[in-house]
């Protein structure tokens, strides 16, 4: 059991449906708020099904930000830069 300080941040998935994982059952936003509440101040970012859609889903759960691997895993080297911008653009401009 983890006490208070002994975590900077946690990471909850799956969120969303992901290619990576096809068997996992996919949390949600309503999973993922859960956690962000659970978590009791502990910050919380999303996993699994991140994309650039998806991503402007999950301002309201609380989360303090995602984590992907498929949106940038196959992006070529020149195009990385303008990917994470989008992807930026997406957390920055949830309602």
């Amino acid at each position: 059991m983890c006490s208070e300080g002994d975590v900077d941040y946690l990471l909850f998935g799956t969120v969303f449906e992901t290619a990576s994982k096809p068997d996992r059952s996919q949390a949600g936003v309503t999973g993922l708020a859960d956690a962000v509440h659970a978590a009791k101040g502990v910050p919380v970012l999303g996993v699994g099904g991140m994309t650039l859609e998806s991503v402007g889903q999950l301002h309201r759960t609380g989360c303090a930000g995602f984590a992907a691997i498929g949106q940038f895993a196959d992006v070529p080297e020149n195009d990385m830069a303008r990917t994470v911008t989008a992807a930026l653009r997406a957390w920055d401009n949830q309602s």
